[in-house]
């Protein structure tokens, strides 16, 4: 693969694929391909490209080639790949202030511990130092990710934002 895929795209195809359905990389262009319910059930139907607006012809071509076991497609790292659980757990555990740590720590128990997580880091006033942690360890993943898989990227996530949210 001569193309560098840009970090940005990778954590983004990490991101927003569904539990059932994981986002690829094509490995020759450097394009994320999130698949979906309807792209699969699509391909595997082999309805006609032509059936589709425009817009979904190349996605739907991918999603025929991925169910083909197409080797120029890898998956990126899924939810079981992605511990975002354990991640707001090891921040809770960075956090100095004790009344805040306890607060964090005591909305990860039961369901919904992600709303309830995020809410007292809302409360506590370090929203930004979380997200920022958040997304420094997603960054990580994603470059582990890439050099695993011999996959050239270039680092478009410049920022002078420390993973602990200071500047």
């Amino acid at each position: 693969m001569s193309t560098r895929v840009k970090l940005s795209s990778i954590i983004e195809g990490m991101e927003f694929q569904s539990a059932d359905y994981p986002a690829y990389l094509n490995r020759t262009t450097g394009e994320v391909i999130p698949m979906t319910d309807d792209l699969v059930s699509s391909a595997e139907d082999g309805e006609p490209v032509e059936e589709h607006p425009e817009w979904q012809h190349d996605d739907l071509r991918a999603a025929r080639e991925i169910l083909n076991d197409d080797p120029k497609y890898i998956a990126l790292p899924g939810q079981f790949d992605i511990d975002e659980f354990r991640m707001m757990e090891d921040f809770a555990s960075d956090v100095e202030d004790e009344t805040v740590r306890g607060a964090l720590f005591s909305a990860l128990g039961g369901r919904g511990s992600f709303r309830r997580f995020k809410d007292r880091c809302m409360d506590h006033g370090v929203e930004k130092r979380w997200y920022a942690y958040r997304d420094a360890q997603y960054k990580a993943l994603a470059e582990e990710w890439c050099r695993d898989n011999d996959v050239p990227y270039v680092d478009d996530l410049s920022s002078t934002e420390k993973p602990d949210g200071t500047t």
